[in-house]
Parts: C-alpha cells; sequence; structure tokens
C-alpha cells in the first residue's frame, strides 16, 4: 500500500511542472533557506534588498509578481 500521493501542478510560470508529494507519517523538518551571510555584511545590502523587493508589480498573479520580485532582486544584487 502506497502512503504517499504526488501531484503535478499547472505550468504557470515556467516551462516547469511543480511536483507535491505529500506523505502523512514523514516529518520533512524545517524547509532549508540559502543566503550567504557575508552579503549581509556589505554596505547598503539590505538597503537594495529592501527596495528591489518593495518595488511594485502590476502584472500578472501572485506567482508571476514574485517570480518578477526575484527577478529584480537578482539584478539589483548584481550591479
Amino acid at each position: 500500500m502506497a502512503r504517499s500521493r504526488q501531484y503535478i501542478q499547472n505550468r504557470q510560470v515556467s516551462n516547469h511542472c511543480a511536483l507535491v508529494v505529500k506523505d502523512r507519517l514523514i516529518d520533512w523538518g524545517p524547509k532549508p533557506f540559502r543566503s550567504f551571510d557575508a552579503w549581509e555584511e556589505l554596505d547598503g545590502y539590505k538597503e537594495v534588498v529592501r527596495q528591489a523587493w518593495e518595488h511594485d508589480v502590476r502584472c500578472g498573479n501572485d506567482l508571476e509578481k514574485v517570480k518578477i520580485k526575484i527577478k529584480n532582486l537578482k539584478q539589483a544584487l548584481k550591479q
């Protein structure tokens, strides 16, 4: 008897389909978040992140808005 279920989400933003795996018996623990601690020590880092994230995005659904915000943040950090 299979205890896990797999669901394929629709393509909304990228050319990939998100997969959701659910299992009622497994506790996966906290979700990882990756960041370089050294970035936070740079002068102006937090301000660049704040400005890029607060930039108003007026097109698309919520998922598309997050994608655009992340893309804008990436460009701002490169500068």
